[in-house]
């Protein structure tokens, strides 16, 4: 993603294949997601900005909203999301005969001071969501959003729909990924699709009595403190890749259908975007912001595995995520991620229209509208070797279930 690094990782085992651009390569392990803070609202105000004479501009508010000739009250677990209206745009292939269930992560800013904020991360998870609702026909209702803007963010006109909004605490992403599990209306012919735009971490796994690293994501509350029911408090740590793994694995059971996307690094440089070499860096219009580093939090490693680990909303038999012989399971899911394990992910800022958005997102959303992508016998792997994502800084993969059909049709 071009701009600030986002870290993650791979949410594969050390036997699974992964495919860049059509080829094969060695994977390793793969999970990331994110919970809740203060309410937030759109306002939306006009700008000089002559390709998009109106834009939104995200803005916490205290106070009640207007949207359209209503009054919207915010609340600390709905906000409402309204676009202004943009051209009618062509829609590819209608999937009214499939039924989608989605979770859309886009993180921008965080609670605690010392993780840098990110500037395209809203904006890709707005753009992915049109794109489900335009091309694929979503309904409103089957996508959960949970954004964090800094209030600074310039968009684009988007589509006209309201769309009820959470923020993306450790806590909330966590009830997301369970709501899949619990819902009793997903079928095991649906499709589940999870997309994430963020922060990612990599933490070294050296005396927890097993190698290798632990991949996870970063919720928008990480390193600030949480009281706990007892009275005492406790850090709020990221969100580990074993322990998405085995909540994928348990809903799995019932859908098998998921399709996991991350925009965010893989290096374990701890923030999505590019290093000191590319700044200031320019392609075009496009300008590679300067690099920021996401610091780990201190022995967040046992505390991940105590929250996967002890939760009761998942069935006791489960793997647990301490366990030294842990393994991945990618039969239940699908992993698209931004760039390799050892590259970053780079965000970018247009100079002529001023909006900022993930690299991958914006030539994986120009793939999936392409005639490829529109193609029903697209498989994932075709799509990942689609010539609209060969990117000069960093590569595109596919673990899992890549030969399946796009969206599991």
């Amino acid at each position: 993603m071009l701009g600030t690094p986002r870290s993650a990782r791979t949410f594969c085992n050390d036997d699974a294949s992964i495919t860049s651009q059509g080829h094969p390569h060695n994977g390793k392990d793969w999970l990331n997601l994110v919970p809740p803070h203060n309410h937030i609202d759109i306002i939306k105000i006009e700008t000089r900005l002559s390709f998009y004479p109106k834009v939104e501009l995200f803005k916490p508010v205290q106070q009640p909203c207007r949207a359209g000739n209503k009054f919207v009250k915010p609340t600390r677990h709905s906000n409402k999301i309204h676009h202004i209206p943009q051209k009618n745009v062509s829609s590819g292939r209608k999937e009214t005969d499939r039924r989608f269930h989605v979770v859309i992560v886009g993180i921008n800013k965080y609670d605690d001071p010392r993780t840098p904020a990110l500037q395209g991360c809203v904006h890709d998870a707005l753009l992915f969501r049109d794109y489900l609702m335009q091309d694929l026909s979503v309904p409103v209702g089957q996508i959960a959003t949970l954004l964090s803007p800094t209030g600074n963010e310039i968009l684009p006109p988007l589509l006209d729909v309201p769309v009820p909004c959470n923020v993306p605490t450790r806590e909330n992403i966590l009830n997301a990924l369970y709501d899949l599990h619990d819902n009793p209306n997903i079928k095991p012919d649906d499709s589940i699709i999870i997309f994430y735009a963020g922060h990612g971490q990599s933490y070294s796994a050296a005396g927890y009595n097993f190698t290798g690293s632990i991949e996870a994501i970063s919720p928008a509350d990480r390193s600030t403190l949480k009281s706990n029911a007892d009275g005492t408090e406790e850090i709020v740590v990221d969100i580990s890749d074993r322990e998405i793994n085995v909540i994928f694995g348990e809903i799995a059971k019932n859908c098998p259908n998921i399709t996991l996307i991350l925009d965010c690094c893989h290096a374990g440089s701890g923030v999505r975007g590019c290093s000191t070499a590319f700044t200031s860096l320019q392609l075009g219009n496009k300008e590679f912001l300067t690099s920021r580093y996401c610091p780990s939090i201190p022995s967040a490693v046992p505390l991940m595995f105590k929250s996967a680990d002890e939760t009761r909303r998942l069935s006791p038999d489960r793997p647990r995520t301490a366990d030294p012989n842990f393994r991945a399971n990618m039969k239940s899911h699908v992993l698209i991620a931004s760039a390799k394990e050892y590259e970053e992910a780079f965000e970018y800022r247009d100079t002529v229209t001023g909006l900022s958005q993930g690299y991958f997102t914006s030539r994986f959303l120009t793939a999936l509208r392409s005639p490829l992508g529109r193609n029903p016998a697209t498989t994932y792997r075709d799509v990942i070797g689609s010539p609209d994502l060969v990117m000069p800084f960093q590569t595109a993969f596919v673990a899992g279930r890549k030969t399946a059909r796009l969206w599991f049709a």
